[in-house]
């Protein structure tokens, strides 16, 4: 009979599981805080598992000569003393260049405002009136500002979202060199 086939049985396994699945994902109090642990442990189990396979030859290494939780340990010192350094001579760089940013950037958008302005006039054949494009310009301006803010919020999450991958990462990349001990 068809019905005791082992086909039969695995797809209607397999159909009842992808079913039970879309029936949970229907119902937001169980799905969405499982969807957020997932998404919470999936970035930084990626990220360890790559320095997993670019660390492990040299803690390897290093075990023949010393225990293997100080080797880990070394090579956690290592790996942040090179990012203490790249931060210590990058950071007063990128601050440097904030400020003179921020200082020229207001001369700049009024000079722009001013050329922008000649240039409508001398070239304005009666077709372009000043007082709607300050308006229209005003209207653009409000809209870019709160676009601005959405986008700064987005920035911010992702932000917080890499410093929380820069935390948890090294927790289960010492428990991936330990080897589950």
């Amino acid at each position: 009979m068809w019905i005791t086939k082992p086909f039969f049985k695995y797809a209607c396994g397999i159909i009842l599981i992808i079913l039970i699945i879309f029936l949970l994902g229907k119902i937001d109090y169980i799905y969405l805080p499982i969807q957020k642990i997932i998404k919470a442990m999936f970035f930084p189990i990626i990220v360890a598992g790559l320095l997993y396979y670019i660390l492990r030859p040299v803690v390897n290494f290093l075990t023949k000569f010393i225990p293997r939780t100080v080797s880990i340990f070394i090579v956690f010192l290592v790996i942040f003393g090179i990012i203490e350094t790249g931060s210590y001579f990058g950071i007063p760089v990128v601050m440097d260049q904030f400020q003179k940013l921020s200082a020229n950037l207001p001369s700049k958008v009024k000079e722009f405002s001013k050329e922008s302005e000649v240039m409508i006039e001398q070239n304005d054949f009666g077709m372009v009136n000043i007082k709607d494009l300050k308006a229209n310009s005003i209207s653009h301006f409000k809209n870019y500002s709160e676009k601005l803010t959405e986008n700064v919020n987005t920035l911010f999450s992702a932000i917080t979202s890499f410093l929380t991958v820069l935390v948890i990462t090294p927790f289960y990349l010492i428990l991936f060199l330990e080897g589950w001990r």
